[in-house]
């Protein structure tokens, strides 16, 4: 005959648990500002691969609107093929791995679904008027920085 032990805990001290476990969870790795994502290309193998980023503002967008997120989707576009450029990718296509372009377009489409359900959401700024997005200078990343 076995014995259980049952333990009863307050209500008040289940929500101190979770609040706790809230507070220590990670924030989302696409949160790098309210106003902005960052596209990162990628190309060569892993023993020799070449990076860049590049940031992408849409401080200038309404994200709520379906004209502003096309304009942010061709900004991704337009930065991902910029950075996989520059890295010197080709137009070879390998049916294992995607190109540099198509990942690159990937995690900012990812990024920006995430600001769009942000803006949906309320959180989000929005800005009176903010300058005119212009691309910027690709940054480089070596390998042993990280």
């Amino acid at each position: 005959m076995g014995h259980s032990l049952t333990m009863m805990i307050s209500p008040a001290i289940c929500g101190a648990i979770a609040a706790l476990g809230l507070a220590a969870a990670p924030a989302p790795a696409a949160a790098q500002s309210v106003d902005e994502l960052t596209i990162y290309g990628r190309v060569g193998p892993d023993s020799d691969v070449k990076r860049l980023s590049q940031p992408v503002s849409f401080a200038d967008l309404d994200l709520r609107d379906r004209a502003d997120q096309a304009e942010l989707r061709r900004r991704i576009d337009f930065t991902a093929r910029d950075l996989c450029d520059q890295l010197g990718e080709t137009n070879d296509t390998d049916p294992i791995a995607p190109s540099c372009r198509d990942a690159a377009v990937r995690d900012g489409l990812r990024q920006a679904d995430y600001a769009i359900q942000a803006a949906y959401a309320g959180d989000y700024r929005t800005y009176a008027q903010a300058p005119q997005w212009t691309p910027d200078r690709a940054r480089y990343y070596d390998d042993d920085e990280e």
